[in-house]
């Protein structure tokens, strides 16, 4: 998989005018989310991306930083698995 074309960006407040749905691997993600976008945080476009799979469940995506190798793979898998499950979801 080419990845080599993609870059990343930091969150703004202004992503919640321009997005419906917004995905946090982590519940701290989505308070450091709270915490930028203040007033304009929207409760109703933000989610965990493992609820795709485990709806309720408010599970974290798991940081493989500290572990061996296979543990990215894991990982990798995880999210995988949640991105085909959006995709078959607004398909």
């Amino acid at each position: 998989m080419d990845i080599s074309k993609q870059c990343s960006r930091r969150f703004i407040a202004a992503d919640f005018d321009k997005y419906d749905k917004i995905y946090a691997m982590a519940d701290d993600v989505i308070d450091e989310m709270k915490w930028i976008a203040k007033d304009r945080y929207d409760d109703a476009k933000v989610d965990l991306l493992m609820n795709e799979l485990y709806p309720g469940k408010n599970m974290d995506v798991p940081d493989p930083w500290y572990g061996p190798e296979p543990g990215y793979h894991d990982v990798y898998e995880m999210i995988d698995k949640a991105c085909e499950a959006i995709v078959s979801k607004y398909k």
